[in-house]
């Protein structure tokens, strides 16, 4: 559990070290419309409701409370403020595995190619005034 702004729970990898924040939204279906059950869920952040970030956290965890089923999507594909979901949605066979799985592997692309950007800005910072990165230069 984390006490962190937009961060509920550090997921941690023992093997590779690798760390996770993952925020978490919980709901239960509109007793509204019973045939035509929904899942609402607020993804905004902050006051005016912004859309969360890679700076905020790394997966959203999007739960079920009556499946007792979670729906993770990397942060990157939080594409709105509010997101509807039919509650059939969540009876889906493996949904938690195959979308936990296909979230990290999206947030690892995104931050190896978040670290090489920054690995190549910093050596392009410390380039000599010919142009040239030596090791001294390092």
């Amino acid at each position: 559990m984390s006490a962190q702004d937009a961060v509920d729970i550090i997921c941690w990898h023992p093997q590779t070290s690798e760390m996770l924040r993952v925020q978490v939204k919980a709901c239960q279906a509109s007793r509204q419309q019973s045939k035509k059950s929904r899942l609402s869920f607020n993804l905004g952040l902050g006051g005016t409701k912004r859309l969360p970030t890679l700076a905020d956290y790394d997966i959203l965890a999007c739960v079920s409370s009556e499946q007792r089923t979670v729906w993770f999507l990397p942060v990157t594909d939080v594409q709105v403020k509010k997101l509807n979901k039919p509650c059939t949605f969540f009876e889906t066979p493996d949904l938690e595995s195959d979308s936990w799985a296909r979230a990290v592997e999206i947030i690892n692309e995104q931050k190896h190619t978040q670290s090489a950007a920054m690995r190549n800005n910093k050596h392009r910072g410390r380039a000599s005034s010919n142009g040239i990165i030596s090791p001294s230069n390092w």
